[in-house]
């Protein structure tokens, strides 16, 4: 079976990794030279003249001269190479969080919710508890060899939403809000109204920033204790 790119005497068993590790350095979708002996015995056993003829190579020359043989063929594997059919089967085993994984992200919903107490109390904090109507899913154009990137919280290697993305969404709100084009859900007279950030090009030197008047913590998924796939 394909493995991970890892030095032997790492083995190839990471089903207690974090899930961002097994995304990562122990994605097992790599071709072994098992996986190129599977195929030769797998195509030697077939009926027809081509199975004939490297049943015969196999035969007298060994495996070495078969899989020189195979390599001639559209989709033999070449070592180290990455194996579609493995990669599909990755995805399912790195998708599914194991029970550990979920308590790890429970603790650090905790972990977060103290420290925002404490850096500014109850009145200065706002929560906002959603259930994802969707897949999770965050950093999809992150680099990776199965094409779609995922966003990891290291060191802990748990799915996360950047805080600095939910900021932006919010800061576009409130500019939106200001400018008059949600209607109905406009300020009304008397209230206190967002002043809109300033644009680029039209910020003024002398003014103070606006950064900073917000801390916005990164998103955590809570997953049921079944254990479903982020």
């Amino acid at each position: 079976m394909p493995i991970a790119a890892v030095p032997e005497y790492l083995g190839q068993d990471f089903s207690d990794a974090s899930p961002g590790m097994r995304f990562g350095m122990y994605l097992p979708i790599w071709t072994a030279r098992t996986d190129q002996e599977k195929e030769v015995n797998y195509f030697a056993a077939k009926k027809g003249p081509q199975a004939l003829e490297l049943k015969a190579i196999l035969d007298g020359q060994g495996m070495e001269a078969a899989i020189a043989h195979m390599k001639g063929r559209r989709h033999f594997p070449d070592l180290w190479a990455k194996n579609d059919f493995a990669a599909k089967q990755s995805w399912r085993q790195v998708a599914r969080l194991s029970p550990d994984d979920r308590a790890r992200v429970a603790a650090l919903i905790e972990r977060q919710a103290a420290l925002a107490s404490a850096l500014g109390g109850r009145d200065q904090v706002f929560t906002l508890d959603a259930r994802a109507v969707a897949p999770f899913t965050t950093g999809l154009g992150n680099e990776h060899p199965l094409e779609n990137g995922f966003a990891f919280l290291w060191p802990y290697g748990l799915p996360y939403l950047p805080g600095s993305g939910v900021k932006g969404v919010l800061r576009q709100a409130a500019r939106e809000l200001a400018s008059g084009d949600w209607a109905g859900l406009s300020p009304q007279a008397g209230e206190n109204q967002p002043t809109p950030p300033p644009s680029e090009s039209g910020k003024n030197p002398s003014s103070p920033s606006p950064s900073g008047r917000a801390t916005v913590f990164s998103v955590k998924p809570l997953l049921a204790s079944r254990g479903c796939c982020f």
